[in-house]
């Protein structure tokens, strides 16, 4: 059900891309109508993304998704990122703090880096409440890459840390993308 209907979602996606495209390409299109029809083709590129990552989600629940595993420039992954939640910082008068450690090359399957990191840091800023702050470290400790998220909302309470990778628990905690993240943690050797 889910495979199917997510196809049915890309045509929409891709009938607004074509016009986000040519008002970018438009000569006459001046810098405000660029940055948002930007953000416009950015967020329909991310929600493409994410019809990819159920369909993903239901390979990796059958045991048919392959690990794609290449050297990453995880620097300018991370930094494009946080580039793309720069708009909702700005609305939501969030501070957006990022130590992102220079020149990182890193072996691991950018897809699924790129999920986490996206799953990890809208869920900062969907709990984060306004005037509140955001920060964002990327290192590579030993043969470990480690992304921190860091954010001044409620928080987890203890108990529920034990809980956190439970994927029905935390369906109940209205966090359930965090179970997809730790799938590709194990599957990508990555440390959250």
């Amino acid at each position: 059900f889910f495979t199917n209907i997510t196809h049915e979602f890309s045509s929409p996606l891709t009938l607004i891309y074509g016009p986000c495209e040519r008002l970018l390409s438009y000569e006459h299109s001046d810098n405000y109508v660029c940055r948002y029809v930007g953000l416009i083709k950015q967020n329909a590129e991310r929600l493409n993304s994410l019809i990819q990552e159920v369909i993903d989600f239901r390979r990796l629940e059958t045991g048919h998704r392959e690990r794609n595993v290449d050297t990453i420039d995880i620097t300018v992954l991370s930094t494009q990122i946080l580039a793309s939640f720069e708009h909702l910082a700005e609305q939501n008068s969030l501070t957006m703090q990022s130590d992102i450690a220079p020149h990182m090359h890193f072996e691991t399957d950018g897809s699924a880096f790129t999920k986490i990191f996206y799953n990890l840091v809208s869920n900062a800023f969907k709990y984060t409440p306004v005037s509140g702050s955001i920060k964002v470290t990327v290192v590579i400790e030993g043969d470990e890459l480690v992304l921190s998220v860091y954010n001044t909302g409620k928080g987890i309470t203890p108990d529920d840390r034990k809980r956190i990778f439970n994927r029905y628990e935390l369906r109940a905690m209205d966090s359930d993308w965090l179970y997809v993240s730790r799938w590709f943690i194990f599957s990508t050797a990555l440390s959250i």
